[in-house]
């Protein structure tokens, strides 16, 4: 018996002193926690700013039909074009009468309109 004792005894001790060998300084542990933490803030702060399109704001108007009617020039308040996230260009025309009107972005008049009132 007293030989397993202090085989068990000497192995206790040399698992102890490898413990004590693999165990970082406290230093060395606040750095590796002040990196950890610094890098998951950065991580935060950049995945913030990377919004996917379909996140963001809305489009305010959209044109799902158009007309190939003309306005007057004397009867168009503001022209905009249409959101990028919208599924058809196109301009919307605000007239005299606060009608919004959707035109399609190939009609040239529209586009001249546009160049005009910028």
């Amino acid at each position: 018996m007293g030989r397993c004792n202090s085989y068990g005894l000497r192995l206790q001790r040399n698992q102890e002193n490898n413990r004590a060998k693999a165990r970082p300084s406290t230093s060395q542990t606040i750095m590796k926690t002040t990196c950890l933490a610094l890098g998951l803030l950065l991580l935060t702060v950049f995945h913030s700013y990377a919004t996917p399109l379909g996140l963001q704001a809305a489009p305010e108007t959209c044109c799902f039909s158009f007309l190939k009617m003309r306005v007057p020039y004397n009867k168009i308040v503001s022209i905009q074009k249409t959101h990028i996230g919208c599924p058809l260009p196109g301009f919307v025309v605000k007239t005299v009468q606060r009608k919004l009107i959707c035109f399609q972005s190939s009609e040239r008049w529209v586009q001249k309109a546009f160049n005009l009132l910028k």
